[in-house]
């Protein structure tokens, strides 16, 4: 896993090599996650994030702060050899 700089995409992130996200269209996989579900509950409460990466889950989940008590993330841990 690491990060470099990719012209034209900007900060990407590679996992086993391959480009996982990158900086100028990270957003558009995140708003499409997240906004839908929360905009389709009623009244949500609480998010629970699995797994979440780099963080763009939780600020996306953020813009609905308003709505929201309680916001959760739990990193996967990468093994180890």
């Amino acid at each position: 896993m690491g990060e470099v700089d990719l012209e034209p995409f900007g900060r990407t992130l590679l996992i086993d090599g391959l480009i996982q996200s990158c900086q100028c269209d990270e957003f558009v996989y995140h708003e499409c996650l997240v906004h839908p579900a929360l905009l389709a509950h009623p009244c949500p409460k609480s998010v629970y994030i699995g797994g979440g990466g780099e963080g763009s889950t939780a600020r996306e989940v953020s813009k609905h702060v308003k709505r929201l008590r309680r916001q959760a993330a739990c990193a996967v841990p990468l093994p180890t050899d």
